[in-house]
């Protein structure tokens, strides 16, 4: 999908960065929301420390926000953050300000939204990729992803002519060993014979590390290496596309294929954009619900890309069985496991099929 460059939209602030929409700013589908909260005149978001050109998640966001104010026609404006401690402050700023509604990109920042949740009860917060807090004025907006790392597995473990295969994550936290073990589990039911190789960065704000990590997995015969580290990996990718022709990345959260055409196998697409959409056009419906919400696959708010550039590479044998696993897993026949645990129950479960 094309990716407004948030680039554009910045101008200077006392933080890192911060964009503010033309004129008037500093005035004070839906799926599954209902009513209760008032309409918003302006729109905030803040994001971690990655910031909007991260190429991935807090880009993914920057996207959402452009589509509020080109079609819902209401002022807006980013925060970026510089580390962590400056969550409480960078949401707090824009609650004083007035903005009714203030995105918080990223699990990192559940504690600080609900710090700063607890001060500004007229202020709607909405935290993407973590559980709401337990307050009248917050929503969480989570996925399932491990739908659609099942898939990215399985499609890398088809692919793969070494019967190797990488992962390399950001932070080692419950989110991200979600998508380990369902991209393990994805490729173990395309071959039990794969091999996967796994490294963290402890970023997702270091692509030279993300590079390392992905070198050091190719050096081992790693053929595809899937990442879910942010802007990590634009790193992982870099190294691919030094690498030997034959070797893949995987990229996440936005349609990374464009980044190195036909050496990024498919994106992980996570649509963050939607929920950051969805959820303002819900408010200024009047059909917006406090709590939480988890879409995936059916909902396409977590899909692969359309293989603009790998189709052909793939062939069609090789998207019929992908196609055929998205299937069950849309009936339910596959449940792609989100904790070691149950990893450890579908390995078992596998070897005795």
């Amino acid at each position: 999908m094309p990716l407004i460059a948030a680039g554009s939209l910045l101008s200077g602030c006392p933080q890192r960065t911060q964009y503010t929409s033309p004129k008037g700013i500093e005035k004070g589908t839906t799926g599954g929301f209902g009513n209760a909260r008032p309409k918003p005149t302006k729109v905030g978001l803040v994001t971690d420390i990655a910031g909007v050109n991260d190429k991935s998640f807090n880009a993914m966001a920057a996207l959402g926000l452009e589509r509020v104010r080109t079609e819902l026609k209401l002022p807006v404006k980013i925060i970026e953050s510089r580390q962590n401690a400056d969550y409480v402050n960078n949401l707090s700023q824009l609650a004083r300000a007035g903005y009714e509604v203030v995105f918080a990109v990223g699990f990192l920042m559940r504690q600080a939204t609900n710090d700063v949740a607890a001060r500004f009860p007229d202020t709607t917060f909405i935290i993407i990729d973590a559980e709401s807090p337990t307050l009248s004025n917050c929503a969480g907006i989570q996925y399932r992803e491990e739908e659609g790392c099942f898939l990215v597995g399985y499609l890398g473990a088809l692919m793969s002519t070494t019967g190797v295969l990488g992962f390399v994550g950001g932070l080692d936290v419950p989110l991200i060993k979600k998508y380990e073990v369902a991209y393990q589990a994805g490729a173990i039911h395309a071959r039990k014979d794969v091999e996967i190789r796994v490294g963290y960065a402890g970023s997702f704000d270091d692509p030279q590390k993300g590079q390392e990590i992905a070198k050091l997995q190719l050096s081992t015969k790693a053929d595809v290496i899937f990442h879910a580290a942010g802007k990590t990996g634009i790193g992982v990718i870099k190294a691919i596309a030094a690498s030997p022709k034959g070797n893949y990345a995987i990229g996440t959260d936005r349609n990374q294929d464009g980044d190195a055409p036909g050496r990024v196998l498919t994106s992980l697409v996570k649509r963050v954009d939607l929920a950051v959409f969805e959820s303002v056009d819900a408010l200024v419906k009047g059909t917006f619900t406090p709590g939480s919400i988890t879409k995936g696959l059916k909902e396409k708010w977590i899909d692969l890309t359309d293989f603009a550039y790998t189709k052909d590479a793939i062939g069609p044998d090789r998207l019929a069985k992908l196609d055929a696993c998205r299937k069950e897993i849309l009936a339910g026949t596959i449940r792609p496991p989100m904790t070691q645990v149950q990893f450890d129950a579908y390995v078992k479960a596998s070897d005795k099929s």
